[in-house]
């Protein structure tokens, strides 16, 4: 996969697994069915082992892709990386209050 997309695709492809499994888990309607199939505890466990299961690799990913990119690039990488996440903090503050109202 590595070879099709790059180390750069990667890092955003798991960047996209885990805030897009992170925002579906936690859309009112699909965690409310979920939650009263599984259990509320179920649901955090299986909550947990997803984020877990998607953060990590792009943990992996971004931190090879660092050690192989120029310091050049690095830079511009970081400052595109903190705009991106900080954005989607902003957006992630936005849902859990929707989420918890």
């Amino acid at each position: 996969l590595c070879v099709w997309v790059g180390m750069a695709g990667l890092v955003l492809l798991h960047w996209g697994a885990f805030a897009g499994t992170h925002m579906s888990l936690s859309h009112p309607p699909i965690r409310a069915k979920l939650v009263e199939r599984l259990g509320e505890k179920k649901f955090l466990a299986v909550y947990s082992l997803t984020s877990l299961g998607t953060f990590l690799p792009l943990c992996t990913t971004y931190y090879r892709k660092r050690m192989l990119t120029p310091f050049p690039n690095r830079l511009a990488t970081s400052a595109l990386a903190l705009a991106v996440s900080t954005l989607l903090k902003m957006m992630g503050a936005v849902t859990a209050g929707h989420a918890f109202s």
